[in-house]
């Protein structure tokens, strides 16, 4: 299996409120996604989809259609459309998102959210790979966040991408639990750049770089 990383789509809102309310249960209310998409110019999301690895040689198989490297990128194109054409629900395809309010000069990632079958797998890493990528693409200089203090594995993940804990929110989640606040600084710096590139090295490295895809470069208009 093959995850990327694109931008959201209307499509994919169904199953991005589902995984939204499995991680936080005890959220306000549901995020309007539709009205971010739509109307918040400062928002970006992007979300990890799962997709199928077609084999390189289909020809000893005469039920299956043999696809070549040529052609697989449009293959993959027409069999995505014709999926949101027929399941606009795609079960199991959207495993995680993430939400980035582009705020001059800084990148707030406002969430970050994996569906419980898929965690431990490097998705959420992936994920904020992808924020910090979208960050720099908009030379925005400064990635903050917030999370909750009780939850140390995202945090060392936050911190392993030098983000550093700056202030506390008291009382931040509907549960009344603080929230920290962690910035990362001069992202675009050349110190920094030289640290996200090894890390996404190490990355790559570990969880197959022909299993895990940017839709990259992100460009501007993402």
């Amino acid at each position: 299996m093959t995850y990327v990383v694109r931008p959201m789509e209307m499509g994919d809102i169904p199953q991005v409120v589902a995984i939204e309310k499995e991680a936080f249960p005890d959220q306000w209310s549901p995020s309007p996604f539709k009205r971010e998409l739509q109307h918040n110019r400062l928002s970006r999301y992007l979300v990890a989809e799962i997709r199928e690895a077609f084999p390189k040689n289909q020809t000893n198989n005469p039920n299956k259609i043999a696809v070549d490297d040529r052609n697989r990128t449009w293959w993959y194109r027409l069999l995505s459309l014709c999926q949101r054409q027929q399941t606009p629900e795609r079960e199991t395809l959207v495993v995680g998102f993430v939400g980035i309010w582009l705020l001059l000069g800084e990148a707030h990632i406002t969430t970050i959210a994996v569906h419980s079958s898929y965690r431990r797998q490097g998705i959420g890493e992936l994920l904020l790979i992808a924020a910090l990528e979208l960050a720099v693409s908009r030379n925005e200089t400064i990635a903050t966040l917030e999370v909750r203090a009780s939850n140390e594995t995202a945090q060392g993940l936050y911190r392993k991408y030098g983000f550093g804990t700056v202030g506390i929110r008291p009382a931040y989640y509907p549960d009344r639990e603080d929230a920290l606040v962690m910035t990362a600084e001069g992202i675009t710096t050349a110190s920094y750049q030289a640290r996200f590139q090894h890390l996404k090295k190490v990355y790559f490295q570990r969880w197959g770089a022909e299993q895990r895809h940017l839709s990259s470069p992100f460009s501007p208009s993402l």
